[in-house]
Parts: structure tokens; C-alpha cells; sequence
């Protein structure tokens, strides 16, 4: 039986933290062990990467006026070539005193990013990294990076001399957007660990999981003790680039703490109250007031009614949510559990076969597209319609405006 969220926050009480849709009742104490404040300027940093003249890391209003004053990073065009170029803040301090990340321990890393503009084409543009230093030699155990102007945005881990790209998503400029990672450090491939959440949502890597298993602790000499990691966070381009075109990174809210809340970002797509509107038809998902299982989900035009609205809640399947109607308190599922193409979609009680799991996949123009657990479908407006009552149904990814979804916070 679903327990409503009410109920949830009523037993929690004031233990309450919310993530990525995720309620948890959590009496432990949460710990913010470092934070990226403009009022400090850069002595927040350890220091500044700086290779091209002109290079700068300022405290700047933000430029699609959001969040008041937030880190610029501006490396300018250096046509004549310059090798690697970078404007880059390396490490994390505190008072003046530099915070280190420890070895066998876990952190959470929350920041805003925007980027604008950001040219991508050759080469890599490294946007986020946990480094290693201390030996020479040492790589990157995660960076956050583009490459050759494929459209992408990548996680790579880079530890002990071996490179694996094990996430990817389209790569979106001039729109901020919240990440999270969660690492656990160590040299151990079977300890150490990633986790990462765009805009609240929990990132599905390429083992199909949301925890991807890898180094995350540099010993390229095989001793861990003489080496650390730093965070960095700027413009770091490959010398394939040549200098071609000014970059710009803009950061904000950057921390480290001990549990998600404590860096949260605070751009989470999937939190409150939504209507899910279709990009095809313009019109948003309905339960059209029905309190009954197997009833129809439907479009209609936007207006204000709980018929219309919905709330994501995280499903025992990791990366999954149940769309679930605030009118019935039902989801949205796939009618009969079925695998075939042009299944209508229906509301239901939370089962157990997965019918009612939707991964969210984030497109390059900010809308969605969820496929479903059970099936691998997605979901869609069938044939673009753009008529009231349409029931919805699934279909195989195709890429089409029709199965891809716009979510308007209510």
C-alpha cells in the first residue's frame, strides 16, 4: 500500500530532508565541510590555474539574473596556440586554512554551473575535476568534460593512467543547472565510488547503475598515503584547441559536506508540484478526475486543476520515479504491464512489476523523455495529437518531440 507524503513527513517529523524527490528520516548530524562564499572573493580556493594572459577568475553578477553574485571564469581566444589553456580555481580553503579530502572517506560535492559560450571543437574542455597530486604522474579520478563537440557533456575517470568515459548527457549552455556527486575515495576498484545527480535527478551511468565502481584515490606508485586529490573548477581546454574563442564558465553555491542536503544546489527538477506537458501537442498529462484504477491518462490544456497536476516519487528502483497523480494518488503506468508498442498508459496502484517506473532522461532543449522499467518504452502522445482526451501510450525512443516532456513547477 502507498503511503501518501503526508504521512511521511508527519512520522518523520523534524528529521526531514528531502532529495531528488527522496524523503528520508535522518537524525544524523549533516556536515558542511567547505563552501565556495562570493562575499570571500577567491581566498575561498587554494589557489588560481591561469596559463593565457587575460585569464581571470572574478566575482560577477550572474548573467541570466538568477542568483545574484556567482565565479566567472574567462579564458580569452589565443590564436597564435599555447599548448593547454586554462583559467582554472584549484583546491579548497577555509579561513585560509586548505580543507583536504581523506582517503576512505565519502563526500557529497554540490555546484551550479552555466556555461557561455564554450567552444567545444577540438579537442576536450575539462569543466569540473577531482585531481590527484602529490606524485608526479598522477590523473584525474573524475572530471566533468566535453569532447570534440559531439553534443555531450561526460564523467571520466581517470585514475593510475587509465581513461573511461562512464556517463554522458547533452551538453547545454547559457541554462544553469545543479550537479551532485557522491564519491567515496580509494585506490580500491571495488570500494571506491560515483554517484551524480543533474537537477536533482539521480544519473544512470553505463553499468545501467546509479553507483559506478572505480578508483577514486590516484596511487600511481602504489602508495596511497603520499598522495590527495583537489577539486577544480573552471576551463581547461586540450592544446588541440589552439586558443579558438573566448570561454566562459560561470559557478555558484560550490560545497562539500556529508550528505546531500548539506550541498544541495537547489535546482531540482523533479521536486513539488508539476504539470508534465507534452512538447508535440502542448498540452499536459490527465487523470481526467477519476479515483479508480485502469482509468485513462490523457492530455488537456493547461490550466489550474489537480486533475493536472503530479509529483515524482523516487520507486524502489534506483533512478526511477512513480509519476504519480496529486488528484487520485495513483501513477501512471503502462496498462496490463504490457511491452507492446501503442499500450495505452492508465493510472494504478503501485504494483511490483515495474510498469509504474519511469527513468528521466534529460534531452538538450531541458525536456525529458521517461522510459519505462518494465517495457523500455517511452512515453508519448500518440501521433503528435493535439486534441483534449488523447490517452497517452508507449513507444519505442525515436527522438520525437512527441515523447519528449516539459515540466512546469506549479
Amino acid at each position: 500500500m502507498k503511503t501518501s507524503i503526508t504521512k511521511k513527513i508527519l512520522r518523520c517529523g523534524l528529521g526531514l530532508a528531502a532529495v531528488s524527490g527522496i524523503f528520508i528520516c535522518n537524525s544524523a548530524r549533516a556536515t558542511l565541510y567547505w563552501e565556495a562564499n562570493t562575499a570571500n572573493g577567491t581566498s575561498v580556493f587554494n589557489g588560481l590555474n591561469i596559463d593565457e594572459p587575460g585569464g581571470t577568475v572574478t566575482v560577477v553578477s550572474d548573467p541570466l539574473g538568477k542568483y545574484g553574485n556567482v565565479y566567472r571564469y574567462f579564458l580569452p581566444d589565443e590564436p597564435s596556440g599555447f599548448g593547454k589553456e586554462r583559467t582554472e580555481s584549484s583546491g579548497t580553503d577555509t579561513n585560509g586554512v586548505e580543507f583536504r579530502l581523506s582517503y576512505n572517506t565519502g563526500y557529497y560535492i554540490g555546484w551550479r554551473a552555466m556555461w557561455n559560450p564554450m567552444p567545444i571543437n577540438p579537442g576536450w574542455v575539462a569543466l569540473m575535476q577531482m585531481h590527484g597530486y602529490g606524485v608526479t604522474g598522477q590523473g584525474a579520478p573524475l572530471v566533468l568534460r566535453a569532447v570534440n563537440g559531439d553534443g555531450n557533456i561526460y564523467l571520466q575517470a581517470n585514475a593510475n593512467g587509465v581513461d573511461t568515459n562512464f556517463w554522458h548527457m547533452p551538453f547545454r549552455q547559457n541554462v544553469w543547472q545543479g550537479f551532485v556527486a557522491h564519491v567515496f575515495l580509494s585506490t580500491n576498484p571495488s570500494v571506491g565510488y560515483v554517484e551524480f545527480w543533474v537537477n536533482g535527478v539521480p544519473q544512470v551511468f553505463n553499468n545501467g547503475q546509479t553507483r559506478w565502481y572505480t578508483p577514486t584515490w590516484d596511487n600511481v606508485d602504489g602508495i596511497w598515503q603520499d598522495s590527495y586529490n583537489k577539486l577544480k573548477w573552471g576551463v581547461y581546454r586540450s592544446g588541440a584547441m589552439d586558443g579558438t574563442g573566448d570561454a566562459d564558465a560561470y559557478m555558484s553555491e560550490a560545497k562539500v559536506g556529508s550528505t546531500y542536503a548539506d550541498v544541495d544546489p537547489g535546482i531540482n527538477d523533479l521536486s513539488g508540484i508539476i504539470q508534465v506537458q507534452n512538447k508535440a501537442s502542448g498540452k499536459v498529462l490527465n487523470n481526467q478526475g477519476s479515483l479508480t484504477n485502469g482509468s485513462a491518462i490523457t492530455q488537456w490544456t493547461i490550466t489550474t486543476s489537480s486533475n493536472l497536476d503530479w509529483q515524482f516519487i523516487a520507486a524502489p528502483t534506483a533512478g526511477y520515479f512513480q509519476i504519480n497523480s496529486c488528484k487520485s494518488a495513483k501513477d501512471a503506468v503502462v496498462s496490463g504491464a504490457s511491452t507492446a508498442n501503442r499500450a495505452g498508459i492508465v493510472q494504478w496502484s503501485l504494483g511490483s512489476s515495474g510498469d509504474d517506473q519511469w527513468q528521466p532522461v534529460i534531452n538538450a532543449d531541458g525536456s525529458y523523455t521517461f522510459f519505462n522499467l518494465h517495457s523500455g518504452k517511452v512515453l508519448e502522445d500518440p501521433g503528435s495529437s493535439t486534441n483534449n482526451t488523447t490517452q497517452m501510450d508507449q513507444w519505442d525512443s525515436n527522438g520525437g518531440n512527441n515523447q519528449k516532456w516539459n515540466l512546469l513547477k506549479q
